[in-house]
């Protein structure tokens, strides 16, 4: 269990995002496109300017599929070089002097960011007032490798009309849009005192996994559910305005996650609006978990609810209850939930102070 300081809370206190870049800028690292090293360049410059505001970070945690020292194969000639991206970036936000023991690279596939937001908010739940997080969720430019690599797994959304390439929980999906984002986002240690009307708070979930397969989890769901009860009390799912799914629009994941969050759902009289995201910023991958956090709180703050794009004819699951128009409301509590492969299940819950 945690053990949470008295009067202690966990705010969002910064955010940045990123998902296309002027490619005229200079080059950020020899290996990635022009564009894509541009993306880096800005984002590493506002990331470094939101730190400064703040005053200092005490801990990174670093979403990136990138090695901290790596080997890879040069384009052009076919040779070996080395390369340290993640110290390269760092240095480029200002981060430079922070130590090893306080830079957490973290994988835990499509779950990483929401684990990454559990660790963050446990530490910083029992470390005392003043103390700031940063959560750096770096997905790599998408690539042929990517897209031939999901085709052959059989994700890959095979819908021609990308109006209806991406449909969460309908009977008619075939698979996952890839996209790609860098998002930062800064936390805080904060008393009581100093929350204001309309902060975003967040509380820790669960995060588990069934290490069943590589690629999926089990298909009775079982560690699926026990991360939804441990994460959300009775008390908790009544006062719950919204889920954010993991939903990828994939036949597997969407039949898992609408069966467990059907029975999950019925056992009270709870309806919470089921939002998916993916259908609006596609698969970030890896850091989808946070990227979706840092949306589901923007949707608290500014209250309102996206309407599913393409509402399904048939849905897996009658309990879920979608958005269908956009919905302008009081939003008061969220909860993000993500699965990766390998039965990694992860769930953080938002409070919107009132």
């Amino acid at each position: 269990m945690q053990t949470v300081l008295p009067g202690q809370q966990v705010l969002f206190t910064g955010a940045i995002t990123k998902s296309q870049g002027d490619a005229t800028q200079t080059r950020f690292h020899p290996r990635l496109s022009q564009r894509y090293n541009a993306l880096l360049f800005s984002f590493s410059e506002e990331v470094s300017a939101m730190v400064k505001q703040h005053g200092s970070v005490d801990k990174v945690f670093l979403i990136c599929k990138r090695p901290f020292y790596s080997k890879w194969v040069h384009r052009s000639t076919g040779d070996f070089q080395e390369s340290d991206f993640v110290n390269t970036f760092l240095a480029a936000c200002s981060l430079e002097s922070l130590g090893a023991s306080r830079v957490c690279q973290i994988q835990a596939a499509c779950s990483t960011g929401v684990l990454a937001l559990n660790w963050a908010i446990r530490e910083l739940a029992t470390a005392g007032k003043g103390h700031n997080y940063l959560l750096l969720g770096l997905e790599t430019e998408l690539n042929a490798e990517k897209f031939v690599a999901f085709k052959k797994l059989g994700a890959l959304s095979t819908e021609p009309d990308p109006s209806f390439s991406c449909q969460p929980f309908g009977q008619s999906r075939s698979g996952l849009v890839p996209g790609e984002v860098l998002v930062a986002v800064l936390l805080q240690s904060v008393e009581d005192s100093q929350i204001e009307t309309g902060d975003i708070l967040l509380r820790a979930g669960v995060t588990n996994c069934d290490a069943s397969r590589l690629t999926d989890g089990l298909e009775t769901g079982d560690f699926l559910t026990r991360c939804l009860e441990r994460t959300l009390g009775t008390e908790e799912l009544q006062r719950l305005d919204f889920i954010c799914p993991h939903a990828t629009s994939t036949p597997l994941n969407d039949a898992l996650e609408a069966a467990v969050l059907g029975r999950f759902l019925a056992q009270t009289d709870a309806t919470p609006w089921i939002v998916p995201l993916k259908q609006y910023i596609g698969h970030t991958l890896n850091s989808s978990g946070l990227w979706e956090t840092l949306l589901s709180a923007f949707l608290l703050r500014h209250g309102f609810l996206p309407p599913l794009l393409n509402p399904p004819e048939a849905c897996l699951a009658e309990r879920l209850r979608f958005v269908q128009a956009v919905e302008e409301r009081t939003l008061s509590r969220a909860m993000k939930l993500s699965i990766g492969f390998g039965g990694i299940n992860s769930a953080v819950l938002l409070d919107r102070v009132s």
